[in-house]
């Protein structure tokens, strides 16, 4: 596996029930990601927005900590805005405006590194590798991609020092599929990439990132989310997972079904299959525009 970046690492924001459990740390709450939209082509500047899943903002940890690269903490209490479907678990809130000329003291995820629909269309097959197409010959995302989720693992968070940690798995599904989650907590019926990775209570709301490793001309890895590494793109956001039923005793049952980790709230009926749920990167593309819309952010 590539190393990955420092830039993927510090983008991740964590979330929290209260501001007092934000500062002390508490081991309850989820994931979230700090992204960046640019201006006009005449200004320098980008705007940064939180990002996390409706379900870790609306239910239980509204609360943002964020670390900047220097290592200083900032507590953040964001207007959170909803996907205007709702049904896709997406919360975005507008953070603040930073320079890009500037040294700017945040991580991020730039918006242009989002997968489009249009990445899961194939293209022409040719004979000459062109720079638009970075990943194969065909369509740019398909099954068994290799993915990255980074986020927040409850038993071992680093405390103040917000240390995430990052977990590997592939593509399992060609395009985004219908997912009904029926749970009273939060149903819903949404679009859905499923990805063989095992997702935690915590890691709900994390970056999942799509990437093929690349190599300097030396044959040395380029870590992923450099800017100069052209074969990483950000997939979605971790939403829940696929879980197998299980009886009181712990012996499994017949039937699947999706669950989501709502911030505080323990599962002891379920057993976790493995299979993770992303919310496509466009779903927080069109969050964000609603966030623009809302708040009169000039862009």
């Amino acid at each position: 596996m590539p190393r990955v970046s420092e830039v993927l690492l510090q983008a991740t924001i964590y979330l929290y029930t209260t501001r007092e459990a934000a500062e002390k740390g508490d081991a309850v709450g989820g994931s979230g990601f700090l992204v960046g939209r640019r201006g006009s082509h005449a200004s320098p500047n980008i705007t940064l927005y939180f990002v996390t899943c409706d379900h870790v903002a609306s239910l239980g940890a509204p609360v943002v900590r964020v670390v900047t690269r220097d290592g200083t903490v900032e507590i953040e209490e964001p207007e959170w805005v909803k996907h205007p479907d709702f049904d896709p678990d997406v919360a975005v809130a507008p953070f603040r405006v930073v320079s890009e000329s500037g040294n700017c003291p945040y991580s991020y995820i730039p918006i242009e590194r989002f997968v489009v629909p249009d990445d899961l269309t194939p293209r022409p097959m040719v004979h000459t590798v062109i720079p638009e197409q970075p990943y194969y010959w065909g369509e740019l995302v398909g099954a068994g991609d290799d993915t990255l989720l980074v986020g927040r693992f409850l038993a071992e968070e680093g405390v103040l020092s917000q240390t995430p940690t990052v977990r590997f798995g592939n593509l399992a599904s060609a395009g985004p599929v219908t997912i009904e989650f029926t749970d009273a907590v939060r149903p819903s019926r949404q679009e859905c990439f499923l990805v063989e990775s095992r997702s935690l209570p915590g890691y709900s709301g994390s970056a999942v990132y799509l990437f093929h490793p690349q190599s300097t001309s030396g044959d040395l890895d380029i870590p992923v989310g450099l800017e100069d590494n052209m074969l990483w793109r950000f997939l979605g956001i971790d939403c829940g997972h696929m879980s197998a039923k299980v009886d009181s005793s712990g012996e499994p049952r017949a039937g699947w079904e999706p669950a989501m980790a709502v911030p505080g709230v323990p599962r002891t009926t379920r057993m976790n299959a493995g299979m993770m749920t992303v919310v496509p990167a466009w779903k927080i593309a069109e969050a964000l525009e609603e966030a623009i819309t809302r708040f009169g952010i000039s862009i």
